[in-house]
């Protein structure tokens, strides 16, 4: 099922044409934009002619994934390599868990 609902966001995102066009992912938190700009921005992870490359293996290390987010990327890479091919901004909507530990001792 949750794979069903990951295929289906997929085909969402895939039907937009609009260069304006931005994807929020609370997955990535806000802290962590500057490398999802440098995943989007960078070569292709295919491109051997470019030595700037920035790999999704080098986008989840960086953002912690696995403890920050903790299922697995493979559902997401749809969606991510989708948003890489065609330049389309990714936004981190995640708060800090500082922040989310802040909200829950003091409330907003």
């Amino acid at each position: 099922e949750e794979r069903l609902l990951h295929s289906q966001q997929n085909n969402v995102v895939s039907s937009e044409k609009s260069k304006r066009l931005s994807i929020g992912m609370e997955m990535f938190q806000r802290q962590h934009q500057k490398y999802l700009d440098r995943y989007i921005n960078t070569a292709d992870d295919n491109d051997n002619t470019n030595n700037d490359k920035y790999t999704l293996a080098d986008l989840q290390r960086d953002t912690d994934w696995d403890s920050t987010w903790g299922y697995d990327i493979f559902h997401y890479i749809p969606i991510l390599t989708f948003a890489k091919k065609f330049g389309i901004r990714i936004v981190g909507l995640h708060p800090s868990d500082d922040l989310v530990e802040m909200v829950k001792r003091e409330g907003l």
